[in-house]
């Protein structure tokens, strides 16, 4: 293939911009080729120098500009045999040939350091259902409220670390290397590292704004927060060019169940003055989506969620529950632990679960926002996964994740027995009804 043809993400299934341009780590600190990589990470708590090109890079990169497809590549694969549009497939990369020479084509080796940057944060303030300790300060002090070990699942802050990768951004900015940037977390706007950058970028801004304009910060936050320091978020972030896309997975009740420690009023209020001062004006080609991750919850409350966000000319990226079809769904002899799951729409009985699907669909069908197809098929790949998938779910598992869910209502102040009730009364009914049999 010529190497257009290896750059065309039509032609070459495996081929992905991400190990060539962007560097990401994780909020515990692990790099990994980008947010979503299955396996193990590619390095821990090393600088950008280290890695970028190490032997495991560079395989890739080989393996990518051969057309062989990856295993830490798995979930865009599955997305895209679903009809769903992957990280992989929605980039063009033909640009890419202003950095591969005849050495990155034989042995994977970039003499480029990356100019796209995705450092997250484990800083939160919210304890999130589908959320853990993983990616939330927050959920480490209620994980161990709920009896895990303290040692297993706590995190050590390395601030030495946290301070190489401000500055490898910051030295990317000086050079007028860094081209993109993606802000999340944990919750972006609790941390030190994203306002120092931040405020780099806006000095460089009074000096040479037309670089500054032509670097893309995309924004993935829970909308909680609208301060730092006594200074407003919008208003400061409007000089540059933003794309800013809150993690909203349901309005009202919905919303305050599903992200654990939210208050819907507020997010509310945050959400006018963002789109207020943020917002390009342009209906075509909106700079302000919603980042979606569809819960039963959500399915259940689509039609409050979609009149709500209908006024704005705003495009909705979704996604399905990331810990769709757990895999260690528990069967009724093992031991497995548990994991809590009434946001996975496999624990609700078919006569609630299909016309909820259906009901959904056909509101999709009608919505005029942006995004409508992709949301459809992830519902439909959804609707078509419980039919593989319910027969997994035991009563048993079903009584203990209710037990498991009751036992977490006694930490925090949302109860999902109250959302059922104003969202779905059939499913209130039914979880109610779930005794040990």
């Amino acid at each position: 293939m010529s190497l257009k043809e290896i750059l065309d993400t039509d032609k070459n299934k495996s081929i992905c911009q991400y190990p060539f341009l962007h560097t990401h780590s994780t909020p515990t600190y692990d790099r990994l080729l980008c947010c979503i990589q299955s396996g193990d990470p590619i390095a821990k708590e090393v600088a950008v120098e280290e890695y970028w090109n190490s032997d495991r890079m560079k395989k890739i990169r080989k393996d990518m500009l051969a057309g062989n497809k990856i295993p830490e590549c798995e979930k865009c694969y599955v997305r895209e045999d679903a009809g769903v549009s992957s990280m992989r497939s929605t980039h063009y990369l033909n640009f890419l040939d202003n950095y591969i020479t005849e050495e990155t084509l034989s042995t994977g080796h970039l003499d480029t350091l990356p100019s796209q940057f995705d450092y997250r944060t484990i800083h939160c303030n919210l304890t999130c259902v589908h959320c853990g300790p993983y990616y939330s300060s927050a959920h480490i002090p209620l994980a161990i409220k709920m009896g895990e070990d303290p040692e297993k699942i706590g995190h050590t802050f390395n601030v030495d670390y946290e301070n190489t990768c401000t500055q490898e951004m910051i030295d990317s900015l000086d050079r007028r290397e860094l081209s993109y940037i993606y802000w999340a977390g944990g919750e972006p706007m609790m941390s030190k590292q994203h306002w120092d950058v931040m405020e780099h970028m806006k000095k460089i801004n009074e000096v040479d704004p037309g670089y500054v304009k032509s670097i893309t910060v995309y924004y993935n936050t829970n909308l909680t927060r609208s301060t730092w320091k006594k200074i407003d978020a919008y208003e400061f972030l409007s000089f540059c060019n933003i794309n800013f896309s809150p993690s909203l997975d349901g309005v009202g009740s919905t919303f305050e169940y599903i992200r654990q420690g939210g208050v819907w009023d507020k997010v509310e209020k945050n959400w006018i003055s963002a789109y207020k001062n943020l917002y390009n004006g342009n209906p075509d080609d909106s700079n302000i989506t919603l980042a979606l991750a569809v819960t039963s919850l959500w399915i259940f409350d689509c039609d409050r969620y979609l009149s709500f966000f209908e006024p704005y000319n705003i495009k909705i990226i979704p996604q399905p529950l990331d810990r769709w079809i757990p895999k260690n769904v528990v069967e009724e002899d093992s031991d497995d632990p548990l994991q809590l799951g009434f946001v996975d729409p496999n624990f609700f009985p078919e006569n609630i679960m299909i016309p909820a699907f259906r009901k959904a669909i056909s509101r999709i069908e009608k919505t005029t926002l942006a995004g409508k197809e992709d949301l459809l098929n992830v519902v439909n790949s959804m609707k078509s996964q419980y039919f593989k998938h319910k027969h997994k779910y035991s009563n048993r598992y079903i009584y203990e994740s209710k037990m498991k869910t009751l036992q977490l209502e006694l930490h925090t102040k949302n109860s999902l027995s109250n959302v059922l009730r104003e969202i779905n009364t059939e499913a209130w009914l039914w979880y109610n009804s779930i005794s040990k049999r």
